[in-house]
């Protein structure tokens, strides 16, 4: 059963969900700038046996770089309870049925965001890095800023987390009726151009091998979109 509210009394409860949900990520981020030094180790486990150090080439990178790294701790610690608070926020108008709908469209894009960022981190990234960095040789060395490849390897996993939900978004449309299955199997060459548009979009580096290697397991979600929407469509009849 919905929950009736003014205007005023819903901007009232969600300006206070936002200032929690920033609280979070505010106490978290502090917090984990002391956990910032194993978080970087993590960051850069992909380049062992490729570059034995990362540098910085301005008297403040490092500190950035802390803070950067302590904000993308909060912001990952913070992202459940974030959650909590948007469904907290929208549950009360929902009637039971598009209750359960909405919780099993963010279960399932948490799960494929997580599949996509570990995915990419430790098998997409490793194999990207060795292949780019092996175009050196004897008298080309890498020398690599802590700074842009934070950067590289936060861009690349959120990229990747992002386009692992091509499912639920292709859900979501064909729920609404914006999207048919039929559609996403005649348009199938419109598709495979488009992946591989969103995959150059996506992608942080200029290079093509970035590119593809996000573009084949979007390739393979399609796929699943295309089960996925007939799914919904029969069920709907």
């Amino acid at each position: 059963m919905r929950e009736t509210q003014s205007i005023l009394e819903h901007l009232e409860e969600l300006r206070r969900r936002i200032l929690i949900s920033l609280g979070f990520i505010v106490v978290f981020s502090f917090l984990g700038y002391f956990v910032s030094d194993p978080v970087f180790k993590l960051l850069s486990s992909p380049l062992k046996g490729t570059v034995d150090s990362l540098y910085f080439f301005t008297p403040y990178e490092a500190f950035v770089v802390k803070l950067k790294i302590s904000l993308i701790t909060g912001v990952a610690i913070s992202i459940p309870l974030i959650i909590t608070e948007i469904w907290l926020f929208i549950a009360p108008g929902l009637y039971e049925r598009e209750k359960k709908i909405v919780l099993i469209g963010v279960l399932a894009s948490i799960l494929l965001f997580a599949t996509g960022a570990l995915f990419c981190f430790f098998v997409i990234i490793p194999f990207a890095l060795k292949f780019l960095l092996g175009f050196g040789g004897p008298s080309l060395k890498p020398v690599l800023s802590v700074g842009q490849y934070v950067n590289f390897v936060s861009l690349f996993v959120i990229s990747f987390g992002v386009a692992f939900n091509l499912p639920v978004f292709v859900a979501g449309a064909v729920r609404l009726g914006v999207l048919r299955a039929e559609t996403l199997r005649k348009q199938w060459r419109l598709v495979i151009v488009l992946i591989f548009i969103a995959a150059a979009i996506l992608t942080p580096g200029p290079d093509v091998l970035s590119q593809v290697l996000l573009a084949i397991p979007l390739l393979f979600l399609y796929v699943i979109c295309l089960w996925v929407a007939a799914l919904i469509e029969r069920k709907r009849q």
